[in-house]
């Protein structure tokens, strides 16, 4: 009614028709808030030389009224703009969503705010405790597994970390977990306990992968020493179940996942000067100790064998030599592997 009023009208896909934005849903003008917020300085203040790296925004509850699929998109938006543009974000959040899919960014910290009595009080979250102190204050359950698009599921933390990186580089950077899919670890011995298509009487004892998420991608090791040793029986179960239920299951052509990493990129990385080769076979462990990788290793108190000291700490070390090309050039059938997973997850979130 007013002459100095503006309305916003948004053009239908593919059609003529325009829709007022007073007419659509309050997620709506929340993400174009946002957008406005984000390049207001840029536009505005383009004269005066003050970019968004000038600036410091803050976002409330971004949340409300929106999609978790649109949020998370949302999210990594705005996590792309930060870095892009060099400037901090504060996101206040009551939402599991967004504390899940910052969790194990590099480039974003987590702080635990909670009250007692008249007093506020915050810590930083680091490590699982304070992520579970986290999440049971807002009520999250293991139920919500439920709405992720697609399962992975792996034997521990240093797995996620070289699958995250290897669909990642694959997907061109388009797939993100917590976004489009959700690692998950069983621990390898806890493998038996589980089952994914089993008659119910047969499966009453197990747990059912299925009754969390239909999309099921199953990653394992083979835990062979060589090309005649045999697989174990739960795992040969769960392979054929998992192929009843149109999964994906993934047993290693090597010994573990870290037999894909290179002998080049072992003795780049880590300034390994050695001429022995890393077999598809061997343990990591053992090579690395008897090779001038005693740094990573330590021996078990019998002196029989070598261990990693840290794997996820390995893991993440191994990927500053994994560059984009390094999929096409991988041991065994590795790209074959990641390709095959990639476009199941895309389908997964079509």
């Amino acid at each position: 009614g007013n002459d100095n009023d503006v309305e916003i009208f948004f053009l239908e896909k593919g059609g003529e028709k325009a829709i007022p934005i007073s007419s659509m849903g309050s997620g709506v003008k929340t993400i174009l808030f946002v957008m406005i917020a984000l390049f207001h300085c840029k536009w505005i203040d383009h004269d005066e030389g003050k970019e968004a790296k000038d600036t410091i925004f803050f976002f409330e509850e971004l949340e409300n009224n929106l999609h978790p699929r649109i949020f998370k998109r949302l999210l990594q938006f705005i996590r792309e703009f930060s870095i892009k543009h060099e400037c901090p974000v504060f996101l206040s959040t009551h939402s599991p969503i967004a504390i899940d899919f910052f969790r194990s960014d590099l480039k974003a910290q987590i702080i635990h705010v909670w009250r007692e009595g008249l007093v506020s009080k915050m810590k930083t979250i680091e490590g699982l405790s304070g992520g579970h102190t986290l999440l049971d204050d807002l009520g999250v359950h293991a139920s919500d597994l439920l709405q992720s698009n697609c399962v992975i599921w792996v034997e521990g933390p240093s797995d996620r970390i070289y699958l995250n990186h290897w669909i990642s580089q694959e997907s061109g950077g388009t797939l993100v977990e917590g976004i489009h899919y959700q690692c998950v670890f069983y621990g390898g011995r806890l493998a038996s306990h589980l089952a994914v298509d089993m008659e119910e009487s047969e499966a009453k004892e197990l747990i059912n992968l299925l009754h969390i998420n239909r999309k099921v991608i199953f990653v394992g090791d083979s835990d062979k020493d060589s090309e005649e040793d045999n697989v174990n029986e739960t795992k040969k179960r769960l392979q054929g179940e998992v192929a009843k239920a149109d999964g994906i299951f993934w047993l290693t052509s090597g010994r573990e996942i870290e037999n894909y990493v290179s002998e080049e990129l072992l003795k780049k990385v880590l300034l390994i000067n050695s001429d022995a080769p890393f077999g598809q076979y061997d343990p990591i462990a053992d090579y690395l100790g008897q090779n001038g990788g005693t740094e990573w290793v330590t021996k078990s108190p019998n002196g029989s064998k070598w261990h990693l000291k840290d794997k996820i700490k390995f893991a993440k070390k191994l990927l500053e030599g994994m560059d984009a090309e390094y999929l096409n050039s991988a041991p065994w059938e590795l790209k074959e592997r990641i390709e095959t997973i990639v476009d199941y997850i895309r389908k997964a979130n079509s």
